[in-house]
């Protein structure tokens, strides 16, 4: 062959090395890197205006606040799906063992990161809670929590798989100031009571609204029963070493293996360039 012709196998090697430099380029995510911490806050704003055709009940309050931080691979509860066994027992009775457990299969599981269970007795309609240590990471930088709307027949309010993570960036602060009623489709019922038939079969998690006959039906849109507020710290995270080291070593050793890959890969294909334009 002569010398400084191009041949379709060059063209073809010279594709794939362009190629693959461009796709060892791109190997960084897009993603939050490292661990950030947050004290969330919650204050209740549940107050007779927010269904001003019922009467607030007697004993009214919030369950115990319960939830995670998660990746992408789990989702705790979410609009126009079912209810797990968990999430209906907090939703039913504000008992949060279940979902704990269910939390803690997912931690098993590399899916969710850290619990979060503050804790304490059961919060007032208006009670304001503080102090709640969150930890997220690049890999599990969403949260999810919830909370019963008590006494009620499976009614909640709550966050559904809340990023801190916008643009590659951590967020510094973040205002969940609109929580409107769900119904966690597991018990049937449209009064602030907690003796109702289960539904049967459950039916999907549904918004609650002012259009929705029962307790909450009236003229205008129901306001937030509450208010969530995320503020990021400079405070270490807690050791976490089993977690933390597996989760630094599947990292390190993915980044790894994709260099080393793409290395390889413009190695042979700049040996085969040099193989066809030299012979």
């Amino acid at each position: 062959m002569a010398s400084g012709m191009i041949t379709p196998s060059v063209f073809l090697g010279f594709v794939f090395l362009v190629a693959v430099v461009s796709a060892s380029d791109g190997d960084e995510s897009d993603g939050c890197s490292g661990t950030a911490n947050y004290v969330m806050s919650f204050q209740g704003l549940w107050k007779e205006d927010r269904h001003p055709n019922t009467s607030l009940p007697g004993n009214a309050h919030f369950s115990p606040l319960v939830g995670c931080s998660h990746g992408s691979g789990y989702v705790m509860w979410h609009p126009c799906a079912k209810a797990s066994p968990g999430v209906k027992s907090v939703a039913e009775t504000g008992v949060t063992g279940t979902l704990v457990t269910e939390i803690n299969t997912q931690i098993t599981a590399k899916k969710a990161w850290k619990l979060i269970l503050p804790g304490g007795p059961q919060l007032g309609p208006e009670a304001i809670k503080t102090g709640i240590d969150v930890e997220v990471t690049a890999n599990f930088s969403k949260v999810s929590i919830i909370t019963m709307l008590a006494p009620s027949p499976d009614w909640f309010i709550g966050i559904d798989s809340l990023d801190l993570c916008d643009s590659g960036k951590w967020r510094e602060s973040v205002n969940v100031t609109m929580l409107p009623p769900w119904d966690a489709g597991t018990e049937n019922g449209t009064a602030f009571s907690i003796s109702n038939a289960a539904s049967n079969p459950p039916v999907n998690i549904s918004e609650i609204t002012n259009n929705t006959a029962g307790a909450f039906n009236g003229p205008n849109p129901i306001p937030s029963l509450g208010e969530f507020r995320f503020v990021k710290t400079d405070e270490p995270a807690e050791p976490t070493e089993k977690s933390t080291a597996m989760s630094t070593m599947a990292t390190t050793t993915d980044s790894s293996v994709s260099k080393a890959s793409a290395s390889f890969a413009v190695f042979v294909s700049t040996a085969l360039i040099l193989d066809q334009l030299l012979f």
